[in-house]
């Protein structure tokens, strides 16, 4: 687990880092369009609506763990 000072400090991310995330979120941007092109508009439970937002969250998250983890 990392030091929580770690976790809520600003990392500026190197131009090797800004690269990855950059393909990350292209990458993710292409998944989430697939989805959107794919699924039906109208859900029940507002699936294509939340599968999105767990995309985003993915880009999200590893775009923290590039970050963080170096």
């Amino acid at each position: 687990m990392f030091p929580l000072e770690s976790i809520f400090t600003y990392h500026s991310p190197t131009a090797d880092q800004v690269d990855r995330m950059k393909k990350i979120r292209e990458k993710a941007f292409e998944l989430a369009t697939l989805i959107e092109k794919s699924c039906p508009v109208a859900t029940a439970l507002g699936d294509v609506t939340i599968s999105i937002q767990k995309v985003r969250e993915a880009v999200m998250f590893a775009n923290a763990s590039i970050v963080l983890g170096e």
